[in-house]
């Protein structure tokens, strides 16, 4: 969803939940590179 979102040029906002092994910051940057435009 959130490719499709792009490619039509919204904002998108997502939310982590930080567990308490603090996995907030590796889930965003796995996010980041998953939304990478090709």
């Amino acid at each position: 969803k959130i490719k499709d979102w792009q490619k039509r040029d919204l904002d998108v906002y997502v939310y982590f939940n930080n567990d308490a092994q603090g996995f907030a910051l590796q889930n965003t940057g796995t996010l980041i590179n998953l939304c990478k435009k090709e």
